[in-house]
C-alpha cells in the first residue's frame, strides 16, 4: 500500500511530539545515562526525518527506501538500548567490538549521512562523507594531512560506542539545553511574541525614511535572537516585511537581501544569540554574562552597517516611512508582558540556575502569561502545535549536530585537530591577518547549510584554537569564527537565508545573495575589529572601549556611503574615495595615535563638506 508523503510527514510530526513529551518526562523523573539517552534520542530523530523528508522531491509517496531507513533507525535504537548495560561499563578501545556493533555502527553512519542529505542538503553530506573517507584513507594523504588510518572497528568504537563521536558534545548540547530553548521559542511564538516584536519594530522605525526596511532590521534581530535559525527567521518575518519593502520602493533583490542579512544577524544579538551564547560560554570557559556583554558592541556594529546601507538607499531614492504606526507605549501596555519571560530567562541564568532549568522556568512563565489575554491564550491544540513544532526544530538541529560530532571524532582520532594550527599558520606565513583570512573561508564552508549551534560548535573546536595560538583572546577568537560561520547563510552558492528571501521577493537567488553580502559588509569587518581591538569585547578600560567602538562605527558609516553614494546628501566619486582612505586609516590605526587622528580628521572634513552641500541645496 502506498502512503502519501504528506500522511507520512504527519506521522513523523506525531513522533516528534512524543519525542518532546519523552524529553520533558525524562527531565521530571531523572535524565537517563548518556549512552542510553543520546542514542535513543538520535534514533527517534532519524525516524522522524525519514518519515517527514522523502528520499527525493519527485517521489510523492513514502518509498520502500524510506521504510528500510525507518526500520534500520528503529532497530539501531533498540540494539543500543539492549546492549546499554555493556555500554555503561565497557572500556573503549580495550574491550573488543562485536560483529553486531560493527553492523549497527556502519548502518548508523549510512543513516546519518542520508539524513544529513535530506535535512541539510548535499553540501553537508559531502563534507561528512569526506571525513569518513579521510579517516579510512589517511595513509595516502599528502604532507601534514597524512595519518596512520583508522580501522573500521576503531571507527565504530569511537563514533558509535562512546560519547566521543556521533553521541558527543554537539548532540549532548542539543539534549541538555538547546532542546529546551527551542521549546521556549516555540511557546513564545505561539503566544504572539512574534507579532509583538514586529509591531515594536514598527513603532521604533516605521515613520523614518525607509521605515519598512528598518523595521525588518529590528524585527529580524529580535526574532532571530530566540529562533536560532536564519532561514526560519527570514521566512517568518520576511513574509510580512519583504512585500512591504517592495511596495515602498525597494527593489525585489534589495528587499530579499535586507531581510536575509538582518535575520542572519539575529544569532549575533545578545542576550540569547540563538542559544549560541550558552555554548560559547561553555566552550570558552567563561560566564554566560561575560559572553553576552562581549557580543553586545560587535552586534551593534553589525546592525549599524545594515542600517546605514538601508538609510542611504532610502534617502537617495526618497523612500519615506509608514503612516499610522503603533506607539511604543500602547504596545507595552497591551502586550509588554510577553517580554517578561525573556527578561527573566536572562535573570535565571545570571543568578546561577542551569540552562535547562532556566529555559523550563521561562517556558512555564510564558505559558502562564499567555493566559492574561484571550488573544494570546494557548489552547490544547496550540500545545500540540508547540510540541510538534519543537520536535521538528529539534530534528533540524540534531541531525547536523550528530554529523558535527562525527566530524569532531574524526578530527580527534586522526590527530588532525592538533595539526590545524600548524597548517593554517603555515598558510598564513605566521602573519595574523593572512592566517585569519585563510581561516575565514573554511569557517564559511563549514557553516554552509547548518543551524547556528552546529556551525558554531564545529568552527569553535576546529578553527578557534588556531587564532588563540597566534595570541588572539579566546572570546574574540570564538566570536571571530562564529561570525564567519554565520555569514555562510548569505554567501553563495549555499546562501540559504538569501535564497529564502529571494523566494519571497521573486528575485534571482544568486543576485540576492550577492546583494546581501554587500548589505552585510559589516559582518566581515566586525570580526577582524574584535581580534585587533579586543576592547570591543569589553576587555579593557573605558577609554580603550570607546576608541575601539568609535573607530568601528565611523569606519562602517564611511564604507556604507561608498556603496550607497549617500551620507547627509549624495556623495561624489571624490568623496567616496576620501571615505575609503579615511576608513582604512581608522581600521588600521592600531596603536598609532597619529594615524587615528588623520583618519578622524578626514571623516570630519567629509561631513563638513556634506553639510555645506546640503545647506547649498
Amino acid at each position: 500500500m502506498k502512503i502519501e508523503i504528506g500522511k507520512a510527514s504527519k506521522i513523523g510530526s506525531i513522533i516528534g511530539a512524543f519525542l518532546v513529551g519523552g524529553q520533558l518526562y525524562a527531565t521530571l523523573v531523572g535524565i537517563p545515562p548518556v549512552m542510553i539517552h543520546r542514542p535513543l534520542f538520535v534514533a527517534v530523530v532519524l525516524i522522524m526525518v525519514f518519515m517527514s523528508y522523502p528520499v527525493a522531491k519527485k517521489f510523492p509517496y513514502f518509498s520502500w527506501w524510506d521504510g528500510l531507513f525507518v526500520f534500520l533507525s528503529a532497530t539501531a535504537g533498540i540494539y543500543m538500548l539492549l546492549v546499554s548495560p555493556r555500554m555503561l561499563t565497557r572500556i573503549a578501545f580495550v574491550e573488543p567490538v562485536t560483529t553486531l556493533d560493527i553492523f549497527f555502527g556502519v548502518s548508523f553512519f549510512v543513516l546519518l549521512i542520508e539524513a544529513t542529505r535530506r535535512v541539510c542538503g548535499k553540501g553537508m553530506m559531502i563534507i561528512v562523507a569526506f571525513f569518513w573517507a579521510y579517516a579510512v584513507f589517511g595513509p595516502y594523504m599528502p604532507g601534514l594531512l597524512k595519518h596512520g588510518g583508522v580501522s573500521l572497528p576503531d571507527l565504530v568504537d569511537l563514533q558509535f560506542l562512546t560519547p566521543g563521536g556521533i553521541f558527543g558534545i554537539p548532540i549532548g548540547a542539543v539534549i541538555s539545553f538547546v532542546f529546551f530553548f527551542l521549546l521556549f521559542g516555540s511557546v513564545l511564538e505561539k503566544s504572539g511574541a512574534g507579532e509583538l516584536f514586529l509591531k515594536t519594530a514598527l513603532s521604533l522605525t516605521g515613520e523614518k525614511k525607509g521605515g519598512v526596511a528598518k523595521c525588518a532590521i529590528v524585527a529580524s534581530g529580535l526574532m532571530g535572537m530566540i529562533s536560532g535559525s536564519a532561514v526560519a527567521n527570514t521566512a517568518g518575518t520576511g513574509a510580512i516585511t519583504i512585500p512591504l519593502m517592495k511596495k515602498s520602493g525597494f527593489q525585489a533583490t534589495e528587499a530579499g537581501a535586507i531581510e536575509a542579512i538582518a535575520s542572519t544577524g539575529g544569532q549575533l544579538m545578545p542576550p540569547i544569540m540563538g542559544v549560541s551564547a550558552f555554548i560559547i560560554a561553555e566552550i570558552v570557559g567563561v560566564s554566560y554574562l561575560r559572553v553576552a556583554l562581549a557580543a553586545a558592541l560587535p552586534a551593534i556594529l553589525y546592525y549599524s552597517g545594515i542600517y546605514f546601507m538601508v538609510h542611504g538607499y532610502a534617502a537617495k531614492r526618497n523612500i519615506g516611512g509608514l503612516k499610522d504606526v503603533p506607539s511604543l507605549l500602547s504596545l507595552i501596555k497591551s502586550g509588554g508582558y510577553l517580554f517578561i519571560p525573556i527578561i527573566l530567562l536572562v535573570y535565571f541564568i545570571v543568578i546561577g540556575l542551569t540552562l535547562m532549568m532556566s529555559a523550563l522556568r521561562a517556558t512555564v512563565l510564558a505559558i502562564g502569561l499567555s493566559f492574561i489575554k484571550k488573544k494570546t491564550r494557548l489552547s490544547l491544540g496550540d500545545f500540540l502545535d508547540v510540541m510538534i513544532d519543537t520536535g521538528k526544530r529539534a530534528a533540524v538541529v540534531a541531525i547536523p549536530c550528530a554529523a558535527a560530532g562525527f566530524i569532531m571524532g574524526v578530527f580527534m582520532q586522526t590527530g588532525l585537530a592538533a595539526k590545524m594550527a600548524t597548517i593554517f599558520i603555515k598558510i598564513g606565513g605566521g602573519n595574523l591577518f593572512l592566517t585569519l583570512l585563510a581561516m575565514a573561508f573554511p569557517c564559511m564552508l563549514l557553516g554552509m547549510g547548518m543551524p547556528t549551534v552546529t556551525a558554531y560548535i564545529i568552527v569553535a573546536l576546529l578553527m578557534a584554537p588556531v587564532a588563540i595560538k597566534l595570541g588572539v583572546t579566546p572570546i574574540a577568537a570564538h566570536l571571530f569564527v562564529f561570525y564567519f560561520a554565520l555569514m555562510a547563510m548569505v554567501t553563495p552558492p549555499v546562501a540559504l537565508a538569501a535564497y529564502t528571501g529571494a523566494g519571497i521577493s521573486g528575485a534571482d537567488p544568486t543576485t540576492t545573495g550577492v546583494k546581501a553580502l554587500q548589505m552585510g559588509f559589516s559582518g566581515f569587518i566586525t570580526p577582524f575589529l574584535m581580534v585587533y581591538y579586543p576592547a570591543l569585547t569589553l576587555s579593557g578600560d573605558p577609554v580603550s572601549i570607546f576608541l575601539a567602538f568609535g573607530r568601528g562605527i565611523i569606519s562602517i558609516y564611511l564604507i556604507s556611503g561608498v556603496f550607497t553614494g549617500y551620507y547627509l546628501t549624495e556623495a561624489s566619486l571624490f568623496e567616496r574615495a576620501l571615505a575609503i582612505v579615511g576608513s582604512l586609516l581608522l581600521l588600521t590605526s592600531l596603536h598609532s595615535t597619529l594615524v587615528l587622528i588623520i583618519g578622524g580628521v578626514i571623516f570630519c572634513l567629509l561631513i563638513l563638506f556634506q553639510c555645506y552641500k546640503l545647506k547649498k541645496r
